[in-house]
């Protein structure tokens, strides 16, 4: 059981990269006049993973009573808040 979860993690993982890779291919082959559109797609979509990732930070702090508890909550914060940030200022 935990080998297939392991299996279906890795391919979910992966899977997640193929928007940053086909976006950043893009860059290189798209017209100039669609060229500022594939570049919101890329940092739009790299905006989303990281508040995903600052989710993860969240899961940990609910999971652990400990010292690091409120590390975890604001850090996750501070990266989705950095990011959307970015985003929005382009």
């Amino acid at each position: 059981m935990k080998d297939q979860q392991g299996r279906w993690v890795l391919r979910l993982g992966y899977a997640g990269l193929i928007p940053f890779v086909v976006n950043a291919l893009l860059l290189f082959l798209v017209h100039d006049d669609v060229l500022a559109l594939v570049a919101i797609a890329l940092t739009s979509y790299a905006a989303v993973i990281a508040s995903f990732l600052g989710g993860i930070h969240w899961g940990l702090a609910l999971r652990e009573n400990s010292d690091h508890r409120t590390f975890h909550l604001i850090w996750g914060v501070i990266r989705s808040e950095e990011h959307t940030s970015e985003l929005q200022s382009h």
